[in-house]
């Protein structure tokens, strides 16, 4: 670990390891948080039953945003996909959208959404979770929430079966302390997010300007419109790329999360995966192909291969990164 990223200090000093995906804040607190909720480290994309703790806590987040918990959780997911129609692909321009962590209980969802760096919010991509969700689920009631450093005040048209809310990171805290309290990893990780997050202010140049430029949308019968979102994704904060290292380091780990549910996939171009990390070039891009190739052969993986995506290619990226970039990288069922 390169060490050159403001928050590593402070998640070495509370979580007492390197972070997993240490070109990535956000990423690296999803995984923790992961495995919190189902007591191991789950793969991307597939449905695990809580344990008693996490579904306690998911709980607890459905009540503290909505006011009407579930008396079970059935699932969560780490990594939810719903996927891009063919006909909305032009305006959306990826294949999948990923909310951070979905649960499910009977006819009800909840998305929850982490967002660490205030910048990275963007409107269309809360909007397409939104549309996307209703129309893979057209009759379960869904649930969104923004998590955040601070509240946003965002709103969106939703349907009758939807709501939009916000919590932040100390609400957040707050809830897993009290919900997991024996745990030490939670309390580490809630170490963390009291040194990192759960004071933090927003910039005042970033404030309310995402929203105030574009209409809000989202009901069952939403059509992709340039009027009603926002194209594109934040570049990272502050301009540049974290080092290619810690991008490597990411890259594998993603990689070895999306394996173990391209595993169990048919062999279709629909079961392809993106790992949403940037390359400023095909010379980087190729380095971390290397080494994800590298960690899939030592962990077993065999069924998964890897290829480069380009602007050339046929078809539309996986993830943000790779549509900011021109270039990402895959994973699919070995042919």
């Amino acid at each position: 670990m390169s060490g050159v990223l403001a928050w590593h200090s402070p998640w070495l000093a509370s979580l007492g390891t390197p972070p997993s995906r240490p070109s990535s804040r956000e990423e690296s607190i999803q995984q923790v948080l992961a495995r919190l909720l189902v007591g191991h480290s789950p793969s991307d994309f597939l449905p695990y039953s809580p344990t008693p703790a996490g579904e306690r806590l998911a709980r607890a987040v459905w009540e503290t945003a909505f006011g009407d918990p579930p008396e079970r959780v059935d699932w969560v997911t780490s990594e939810y996909s719903l996927p891009v129609p063919d006909e909305w692909r032009a305006e959306i321009n990826l294949s999948y959208r990923c909310p951070d962590f979905a649960f499910g209980a009977a006819n009800r969802i909840l998305l929850l959404e982490l967002k660490t760096e205030w910048g990275s919010y963007k409107r269309a991509q809360v909007f397409d979770f939104l549309r996307l969700a209703r129309r893979l689920h057209p009759d379960a009631s869904i649930d969104l929430v923004l998590l955040e450093e601070r509240l946003r005040g965002a709103a969106f048209e939703t349907d009758a079966r939807q709501r939009y809310t916000e919590m932040t990171w100390a609400q957040i805290a707050d809830l897993m302390r009290h919900e997991m309290g024996g745990n030490e990893t939670a309390s580490r990780l809630c170490a963390f997010l009291d040194a990192s997050l759960a004071s933090a202010v927003a910039p005042a140049s970033l404030r309310a300007t995402d929203d105030a430029a574009v209409p809000a949308a989202a009901s069952s019968a939403s059509v992709p419109s340039a009027t009603a979102r926002e194209r594109g994704e934040p570049s990272r904060p502050g301009g540049g790329l974290p080092p290619l290292v810690d991008r490597i380091a990411t890259a594998i780990d993603q990689a070895l999360h999306i394996a173990p549910a391209l595993a169990v996939e048919t062999v279709t171009g629909k079961a392809e995966r993106g790992v949403n990390v940037p390359f400023a070039s095909q010379e980087e891009a190729r380095e971390a192909e290397a080494a994800i190739r590298a960690a899939l052969t030592t962990a077993g993986h065999t069924g998964v291969s890897t290829w480069l995506w380009r602007t050339a290619s046929k078809g539309v990226p996986a993830t943000p990164a790779g549509r900011a970039a021109g270039i990402e990288l895959r994973l699919a069922p070995t042919r």
